[in-house]
């Protein structure tokens, strides 16, 4: 695989990542002034402008984190020209994300 394709992936894995924080920005952004601005915060709680970068951060760095494992697994081998190597990774993130949630 070449370099610009591998460059293509990241900006791609970067995109969505952004994009689902996107979805859950519009989702969760007019409940702010309803259920969120009643809970009894601790005093070290950061300020609502903090949380906008944090997460931009977050996501960006998760679409790096994804992008590193799917080199990782195609260097290994692992799925490589088939996308066995994106089904794990997909995979242990369905498991992860269904652990966190409850779902599983």
């Amino acid at each position: 695989m070449n370099d610009s394709i591998r460059w293509i992936g990241l900006v791609l894995l970067v995109v969505v990542c952004l994009g689902a924080g996107g979805l859950g920005a519009v989702a969760t952004t007019p409940e702010i002034d309803g259920w969120y601005n009643t809970l009894d915060k601790p005093s070290w709680n950061p300020p609502d402008y903090v949380f906008g970068p944090v997460w931009t951060t977050l996501y960006v760095m998760m679409a790096i984190a994804a992008w590193l494992a799917l080199a990782e697994l195609s260097v290994m081998g692992v799925g490589a020209g088939r996308g066995g190597g994106a089904g794990i990774l997909m995979a242990s993130g369905v498991i992860a994300w269904g652990l966190d949630t409850g779902g599983i």
